[in-house]
């Protein structure tokens, strides 16, 4: 399945419950570059520990990062009326 992953709090969760490896073997993930290299950092477990996510090393091979151009932004949007 290819599953898009639009929020950092779904792959923090992910990550927290020790099920984002499971969810690796079965699916196709596509992750946004803002959301893979600004916003999904670490997270804190029931003990109130803090585990760092190292996502980035991984882009290309696990999942895949997508991005796109301030150009095709532009030409998207003005697809659309106001």
């Amino acid at each position: 399945m290819l599953i898009v992953l639009l929020d950092a709090d779904i792959i923090i969760d992910l990550h927290k419950f020790g099920i984002w490896e499971k969810i690796l073997e079965k699916n196709k993930i596509l992750i946004p570059s803002i959301i893979l290299r600004r916003e999904v950092i670490y997270f804190i477990d029931n003990t109130g520990t803090k585990h760092n996510i190292f996502l980035i090393d991984n882009a290309g091979t696990t999942f895949t990062e997508v991005s796109v151009t301030a150009e095709e932004l532009i030409n998207f949007r003005q697809k659309f009326d106001r």
